[in-house]
């Protein structure tokens, strides 16, 4: 398959997975920040005014140009790893094993979240603001970069790259081990061709 229709299968995937985790991601900020004292308290601050509510939107919006590009990045070097291992004459690798396949998806990962840190810290300012706050997430990275310089957009970037490359790593390698064994077993085989007949009828 063409590099970019794993740039485009990533960046579809995490946009339909943002709906769910902007919301949970809102109530963690909260929580971890101090603005909130549990779960509860996070939800009851976040639907408790149209700012509030407001303020998730824009933090969603931010956390989608975060998490888009992140997975498009991520699968799209993984892929693209693999296919030049395997074309390439001088590099000897069974690409295909659990232990390729977690060190070259932590290598995706590790690109993946340090280019989009920018995005992660705009986001995580939008959710911790007071309601006064109404900035966009290019606004909060034009003002971070003119108060504290361009190097302020990756603050902690190597702390969020070493936290996200071994999760994508495993995340990646257990996927394609799964099915790779759910392709090669007879039985799992006929129960997903079963599966997709009765979607489909």
């Amino acid at each position: 398959l063409p590099l970019a229709v794993y740039l485009i299968s990533g960046g579809v995937g995490e946009l339909f997975g943002s709906v769910l985790r902007a919301p949970a991601e809102a109530t963690k900020s909260l929580v971890q920040s101090g603005l909130a004292t549990n779960f509860n308290n996070a939800c009851e601050i976040i639907i408790a005014s149209k700012a509030s509510r407001d303020r998730v939107f824009r933090a969603w919006f931010g956390s989608v140009i975060r998490d888009v590009p992140m997975g498009a990045i991520q699968i799209c070097i993984f892929e693209g790893l693999k296919l030049y291992i395997l074309n390439s004459r001088s590099i000897d690798i069974d690409v295909n094993t659990l232990q390729a396949e977690a060190f070259i998806g932590a290598i995706g990962g590790f690109i993946g979240s340090l280019v989009t840190t920018p995005m992660d810290i705009a986001t995580t300012r939008i959710i911790t603001a007071d309601d006064q706050d109404t900035r966009t997430v290019f606004a909060v990275m034009k003002d971070i970069a003119q108060e504290s310089g361009p190097q302020a957009l990756f603050s902690g970037c190597l702390q969020r790259s070493l936290y996200w490359a071994p999760a994508i790593g495993i995340f990646l390698s257990t996927y394609c081990s799964i099915r790779q064994f759910a392709a090669n077993d007879p039985e799992i085989r006929a129960l997903i061709d079963a599966l997709n007949a009765a979607i489909t009828n």
